[in-house]
C-alpha cells in the first residue's frame, strides 16, 4: 500500500471530502457514507489481495531457493 494510499484510506474513515479517490477520479459530491464505505472496503480487500498474490510468489521463490542449497549441500558432500 502507498503512502497516498493509506491517506486515501484515513480520509475515508474520517469523512474528509478530497476532490479525487485513490484512483485519481473526481469524486461525487453527494455520496453516501455507506457508499463511501463501500468504496474503501473494495479498495481494501483489492489491497489485501494483491499482498496476498505476492506473498505466495515469495514463498515459492523461497522454496526454490531452499532447494537449490539443499542441491548445492548435497553436492558438496560427495
Amino acid at each position: 500500500m502507498q503512502p497516498n494510499s493509506f491517506r486515501f484510506v484515513n480520509n475515508c474513515l474520517v469523512g474528509f471530502q478530497a476532490t479525487v479517490d485513490e484512483f485519481g477520479e473526481p469524486l461525487v459530491k453527494n455520496e453516501s457514507d455507506s457508499d463511501r464505505m463501500m468504496r474503501l472496503s473494495t479498495y481494501v480487500m483489492n489491497e489485501y489481495d494483491d499482498r496476498l498474490q505476492e506473498v505466495e510468489r515469495y514463498k515459492v521463490r523461497f522454496q526454490e531457493n531452499k532447494r537449490l542449497m539443499d542441491d548445492a549441500k548435497k553436492k558438496s558432500k560427495v
